[in-house]
């Protein structure tokens, strides 16, 4: 399992924002009806020969909404090199007192467990960029 978490707890909400005139994406997580900023004034190039397209701006903001729900998922489960009997098992991890469960992908040399190793690879990389690795 992963360690505990170091980020704030979602959920994380959009919540558009007025400053000077100018409408401002600000991320904010809500608990117990408070609001707590966790990135304001979210930005990105901005589209356009007059910067007037704030699409991307915005879209950058839902993909920092997303970042607990995202963890969590990839969180929640992992792909296991081949055992001794040379299966790849998917294994899901539980949050609840049940443990974890798994399913046979079957030998390593088929192509269903070659593309599950080959997304866990890239599972994991995502996890280290995420808890401040690599």
């Amino acid at each position: 399992m992963s360690a505990p978490a170091k980020h704030t707890p979602g959920p994380w909400e959009l919540q558009p924002a007025f400053r000077d005139g100018d409408l401002l994406s600000v991320v904010y997580v809500s608990e117990d009806n408070k609001t707590f900023p966790i990135a304001e004034e979210v930005g990105g190039r901005r589209h356009g020969a007059d910067f007037e397209d704030e699409s991307e701006c915005v879209a950058n903001a839902h993909l920092i909404v997303a970042a607990p729900d995202l963890l969590a998922v990839a969180e929640s489960f992992e792909v296991r090199a081949p055992d001794a009997d040379g299966d790849v098992w998917l294994v899901i991890h539980e949050s609840n007192a049940s443990g974890q469960g798994g399913v046979n992908l079957g030998k390593a040399d088929r192509i269903v467990a070659q593309v599950a190793l080959l997304l866990e690879e890239s599972r994991r990389a995502a996890l280290a960029k995420a808890r401040g690795g690599a």
